[in-house]
């Protein structure tokens, strides 16, 4: 599977901020940038930034929600890869059956 050839990473990033589309007073303007998460499977990385992928499908390799990271934003990384990650497949085994009451809207 393509996902168990990549990487997964937990990174915490800065971006910039704007907050006004129109006029304002300069002493109400708030100075402030965001710190953002992000979870994926690196597909690119360089030393410049690191590509994530949030979904990976294999039938055609494709992936669906990546972000471009520059690395002089992150402010903390963490690899993911000691996680094991198994999806039972109900299509495979009958046996497996969703947890009761977890789809249920009361």
């Amino acid at each position: 599977m393509l996902k168990d050839k990549l990487d997964l990473y937990y990174i915490e990033w800065v971006d910039s901020r704007s907050g006004h589309a129109s006029w304002v007073h300069l002493e109400d303007l708030e100075s402030d940038y965001c710190t953002l998460s992000s979870v994926g499977w690196a597909i690119k990385e360089t030393d410049d930034f690191i590509h994530l992928m949030a979904h990976i499908g294999d039938d055609p390799k494709q992936g669906c929600g990546d972000m471009v990271i520059p690395k002089c934003c992150i402010v903390y990384q963490k690899p993911l890869s000691a996680l094991t990650i198994k999806k039972p497949s109900v299509m495979k085994s009958p046996d497996v059956q969703p947890v009761k009451g977890f789809f249920d809207e009361s």
